[in-house]
């Protein structure tokens, strides 16, 4: 490179540097104001000015006022003792017992009996230390802090008085006349009343407590959204997911990503994708991969759906809805339907949309079919058009009766009677001990009753003009074997091992 290349470069940095020295903005002097006496000395070598009685400085509109002070005009700081203030503008205050200000950086360090006042908050510590250009201010001793009704403790924290915002952390406590608040770490709008959390956060109110790891709270409306593990614990119900959110005046929570839901005077726990309950109409919804576990006595009844609705009025479960791909297990019944409906109040059990049940060892298929409870054990089954029911024996052999309504009536769970009502077929085995077929019963009837024993075939009353055939073992046919409608769905049984599957731990 030559020797006018680098002259020129050279010429160019310095014009550069020139003019970046020439935009940056030299800090205004502090500026003494009043002060009952003046006295200047050196103090460790360095050129004081001490001032007593009455003391005032102010620099760009920011007054400081003190009983007495040390003035360093060569570094432009003050150290100010005594009834300490500082005010900018109209609203913001701050006050303690002695004051660092270096005037060149516009930083202020406040000590002993600190308080902040800005428009309707304040703000009390030990040490403050407060930027006056950017209006903000932080300690790290603890401190105390009111806004309208919300009073909020905290070891560390800032507030940028020109935003309003808050940024608390370690051991913060909120409390409000509606609730408390508990966190590691809270930032909180003064102006939008919106505090926000990061950390373990526990709410709790008269209503209830809620908790979680992130989210937001609305201190003016009682609204909220959480996530990591989120909460609502109170006397009615517990509502836990990845994501919740709470309308405390509408007493409304929504749940989304492993949801469990308990009612706990009901003894009803619900797992599933998503959950919504509502307080006050008693009224909660469940959606996807729905798994009820229902305490009913000494049994407990499951049910699998892809949606589930309860309610719950006057602290009693009054309903129960599951629609969709629904199975249920119970420990005297378990099938399969499209859906169910539980009428708590009736004592009553419906299902729609091709219904299968088990129960007693016989496989029971409908249109619809209605059971009713005793004491939480089955009394009676209404079966409604297409009824069927089989039955399989030792030898493989199904059982089979059909007709076009049937009445199921059970003793201590055990299925005892079987009313057929209208067009009546039975299909039954007759066998020697439990291994030899001594040939196949074929009866048409219109109406008919039936008494088993453990699901074994007792005896058959004919109301009306029966017409019966038996067969011998050598002249039964393929054909003989099976009523028309008859299929084994025992493959499709629930098991007992499906309905222990869940998202999480309770």
């Amino acid at each position: 490179m030559n020797l006018s290349k680098i002259k020129y470069l050279i010429f160019i940095v310095f014009c550069g540097f020139q003019l970046m020295v020439l935009g940056q903005k030299k800090p205004t002097k502090i500026e003494l104001k009043q002060a009952n006496s003046l006295e200047g000395k050196k103090i460790n070598g360095v050129a004081t000015r001490i001032l007593k009685g009455n003391v005032i400085f102010e620099q760009d509109g920011t007054l400081m006022y003190c009983d007495s002070a040390y003035q360093y005009t060569q570094s432009n700081s003050i150290e100010a003792f005594g009834n300490v203030r500082m005010i900018q503008g109209d609203s913001t205050t701050l006050s303690g017992n002695k004051l660092i200000y270096n005037g060149n950086t516009k930083k202020a360090k406040v000590i002993g009996n600190v308080v902040l006042v800005d428009k309707k908050m304040t703000l009390k510590t030990d040490i403050l230390n407060y930027d006056t250009e950017k209006g903000i201010g932080y300690y790290t001793t603890g401190a105390y802090i009111v806004d309208g009704e919300n009073k909020l403790k905290s070891k560390k924290g800032t507030y940028n008085t020109n935003t309003s915002f808050f940024m608390f952390k370690d051991s913060v406590n909120l409390v409000n006349p509606q609730y408390t608040i508990d966190c590691d770490t809270l930032n909180y709008s003064s102006n939008s009343k919106i505090a926000y959390f990061l950390g373990p956060t526990t709410i709790q109110s008269d209503s209830g407590s809620l908790f979680a790891y992130d989210g937001e709270y609305n201190t003016q409306t009682g609204e909220s959204t959480f996530s990591k593990d989120a909460s609502i614990d109170n006397k009615d119900y517990t509502l836990k997911g990845d994501y919740l959110h709470f309308n405390q005046k509408d007493s409304v929570g929504t749940a989304k990503g492993n949801v469990i839901m308990t009612l706990k005077m009901q003894n009803i726990i619900i797992y599933a994708d998503d959950g919504f309950y509502n307080q006050k109409t008693g009224i909660s919804k469940s959606y996807g991969n729905v798994l009820m576990k229902y305490l009913m006595g000494n049994d407990t009844l499951y049910i699998k759906s892809d949606t589930l609705i309860s309610l719950v009025l006057n602290d009693e479960l009054q309903e129960i809805f599951a629609f969709y791909n629904v199975r249920f297990f119970k420990q005297d019944m378990k099938g399969l339907c499209d859906s169910l409906h539980y009428s708590v109040i009736d004592s009553s059990i419906f299902f729609f949309g091709a219904p299968v049940l088990w129960s007693s060892a016989s496989q029971l298929t409908g249109e619809n079919i209605k059971i009713t409870l005793d004491s939480n054990e089955i009394d009676k089954m209404y079966i409604n058009k297409d009824a069927f029911m089989v039955s399989e024996d030792s030898l493989k052999n199904y059982n089979q009766i059909k007709g076009k309504d049937m009445i199921a009536h059970f003793i201590k769970g055990n299925l005892e009677v079987l009313d057929v009502i209208g067009n009546g077929q039975s299909l039954y085995y007759a066998l020697e001990g439990d291994s030899i077929l001594v040939g196949l019963n074929k009866t048409i009837c219109s109406n008919m009753i039936i008494r088993l024993d453990s699901s074994e075939l007792q005896n058959i009353t004919f109301l009306t003009d029966p017409n019966a055939n038996f067969i011998p073992p050598h002249k039964i046919n393929l054909p003989d074997r099976k009523l028309p409608g008859f299929i084994w769905r025992k493959r499709e049984e629930p098991i007992f091992e499906e309905f222990l599957l869940k998202k999480k731990d309770e």
